[in-house]
């Protein structure tokens, strides 16, 4: 069954990298790398801050290796390239945490 999933506005947003791309790990007693599903390229984690509407906070963005662009840095400003959230839950017990994941299909650099 497919995840719901939401296409995110960044148009009113401005945002920074927060911190550099590291790879996602599937597996952590591996050390397996997540590959895309279509094209199995290697997935990134990368922390963005979004400020929009005098508000900041920061968004952990997967995107697949071929949509970051050579030499981000701390500080950089960045538009998501079709940015797209999807629920999610867990229940451990009688605890039930839920959030939002958040996936584009690569960054810019806005100049």
């Amino acid at each position: 069954m497919a995840k719901p999933f939401a296409r995110v506005d960044v148009s009113e947003s401005l945002f920074m990298i927060a911190t550099l791309p590291v790879p996602k790990v599937k597996n952590q007693e591996t050390g397996e790398v997540a590959t895309d599903r279509a094209t199995g390229a290697a997935m990134y984690i990368v922390n963005l801050l979004e400020t929009s509407g005098g508000q900041a906070q920061v968004l952990k963005i997967t995107v697949a290796e071929p949509g970051l662009p050579e030499g981000l840095a701390p500080g950089m400003t960045v538009r998501p390239v079709k940015l797209i959230a999807s629920p999610w839950a867990n229940v451990f017990g009688d605890q039930v945490n839920s959030g939002l994941s958040y996936r584009a299909e690569g960054l810019e650099l806005v100049k």
